[in-house]
Parts: structure tokens; C-alpha cells; sequence
């Protein structure tokens, strides 16, 4: 096989034509990558991915994960059939928290396996420069809370956010001027177009195959 990535309107990471000693994984949905640290944010990503496969046909995978159910698996399954992926890039996106299964990880993957990246912002300052969390300067940190230690630099989930998400990554600006985010739709239909001018939408949509939208995809 031979695989060539093209540089997106909106961003992608470009690699040279690559061979594969054996066939390359089958790689056709979309994949949603970002922090679900907030539900404002989980609710966000949700409809715009809603929007993507109802609307434009496009078959997303974004991991669901109720409580007693493991995450990771999903994950695994995520990265393994993406195409392209998303990544809603927040302040603490790509923090390498330790615990495995997260962006600092699911981005690693991408770069390192010539995924296309759609980057889209929304923070203000890019590419996020994730902190660590505040811990206690003792053992037990007992109310006010006075002996926390400031946030600290993860050096790093920085690192490789300026790496992979460099300037010339073009991302997609997921805020307004006042820094709110953009409405879901306007943000499903910019990542179509990415998908469409780049080539993209036989390889990830609906009308091109028959799986359940957002399941994930054979690997051969």
C-alpha cells in the first residue's frame, strides 16, 4: 500500500508516501478527540458530531462511555478505524495525565501514524499549553486549601502540542469574538468542507458503506 496525506484547508499533519509491509489497517469514520472533563463541553462535541452524521452523512466515532462501561476499549476501537481525526483542542487538551487512555495519547497516535488532524480551537491560547493539576504541598491539603501549590507546566503534553499542532497546522476557530463557542452546526459544516476538499468524504461517509453510524470499523 501506498498511502499519501495532503495538506487540508483547515489543517492535517502531511506526511510523505509511506509503505506498509502489510495491508493497512481498514480506516473509515471520523474520530472526536478531546477533554471530558467538562459537560458543557461532552454536550458540545455530541451535537456537533450529531450534526456531522445526520446532516452531512459522515460516519464519526466518538467514545460513550456510561458508568461500569470501559472507556478504553472504546478508545482502542476509536483509533484503530480512524480516517481523519478531530481534536477539540481546549486549554488542557493533550495533558499527559498518566492514565493511558487520553489526548496526549490519542494525538501521539494520529502523528505517529499519519492520521490526518483537524484541529479546531477553542482556547485562547494556541496550541493549548496544558498545566498540571494544583496538588498539596503537604499530605493533606485541609480546608481553605492553603497549603496548594500552583499549577505547573506539563512540559510534556506543550511539547508535543507545539509539535504536532504547529503554525502551520491551520486549525478551525471554534470561538466567537467574545469567546464563546461557535454554533455546533457552523462547526460540523467547516469540518465538512475539510473533509470535502481534501478527499475525504468516500473514505468516511455513510452512502459510501453500510455500518452502523458511529460503530467502529473492521480492522483486516
Amino acid at each position: 500500500y501506498v498511502v499519501t496525506v495532503f495538506a487540508m484547508e483547515y489543517g492535517c499533519c502531511c506526511a510523505s508516501p509511506k509503505r506498509f509491509a502489510t495491508p493497512a489497517p481498514t480506516r473509515c469514520h471520523v474520530m472526536f478527540s478531546g477533554r471530558f472533563n467538562q459537560e458543557a463541553r461532552i454536550e458540545y462535541m455530541s451535537t456537533v458530531e450529531n450534526v456531522l452524521s445526520d446532516r452531512y452523512k459522515i460516519n464519526t466515532f466518538m467514545v460513550k462511555a456510561a458508568p461500569g462501561q470501559n472507556f478504553g476499549a472504546q478508545t482502542l476501537a476509536g483509533l484503530g478505524g480512524m480516517a481523519v481525526m478531530v481534536a477539540f483542542c481546549s486549554s488542557q487538551y493533550g495533558e499527559k495525565t498518566g492514565i493511558g487512555y487520553e489526548t496526549f495519547e490519542e494525538l501521539k497516535f494520529a502523528h505517529e501514524n499519519d492520521i490526518p488532524i483537524i484541529p479546531v480551537k477553542l482556547c485562547h491560547v494556541y496550541p493549548p499549553q496544558p498545566q498540571k493539576p494544583a496538588a498539596c504541598s503537604k499530605k493533606y491539603c485541609p480546608a481553605p486549601f492553603s497549603n496548594m501549590l500552583p499549577p505547573e507546566r506539563d512540559d510534556e503534553g506543550c511539547g508535543q502540542n507545539s509539535f504536532v499542532l504547529r503554525n502551520s497546522l491551520v486549525y478551525i476557530d471554534g470561538l466567537t469574538q467574545d469567546g464563546q463557542y461557535i454554533p455546533p452546526a457552523d462547526l460540523a459544516r467547516k469540518i465538512y468542507e475539510s473533509l470535502n476538499k481534501n478527499g475525504f468524504i468516500q473514505q468516511v461517509s455513510l452512502m459510501s458503506f453500510d455500518p452502523k453510524p458511529r460503530t467502529s470499523c473492521t480492522i483486516s
